[in-house]
């Protein structure tokens, strides 16, 4: 659960003191004294729940943009390093290879 005591689907829950949501909901908006104040108030307030929803969506959709371009870039990264790798034990290997053949060159030329 998102909150303590909340919806399994998230955000928080009813007041524990209330059995219903129009009880929770009616507790909230005092104010209203006929039908036409209750429609608006539940249209203003599926209007506030849809915005809200819509900027976490929004801010879900730049979170996995900026997840995505990470990845690349570790990727990137990796590859780079791999490659560095590579070139550096291949260097490795060929001064290793050239300091054996003058060495044999050496011993060659003290024994003959």
């Amino acid at each position: 659960m998102t909150h303590p005591g909340g919806y399994f689907e998230g955000g928080p829950g009813l007041d524990p003191e209330m059995d219903t949501f129009s009880e929770d909901f009616l507790a909230h908006h005092v104010d209203i004294r006929t039908v036409p104040e209750l429609r608006a108030a539940i249209d203003a307030e599926i209007k506030a729940s849809l915005e809200f929803l819509r900027e976490r969506l929004r801010a879900r959709r730049r979170a996995q943009m900026r997840n995505e371009q990470i990845e690349k870039d570790l990727k990137l990264m990796s590859d780079e390093h791999s490659m560095e790798l590579k070139i550096n034990k291949k260097l490795a290997d060929e001064r290793r290879a050239k300091k054996e053949a003058k060495e044999r060159r050496r011993l060659d030329r003290e024994a003959g």
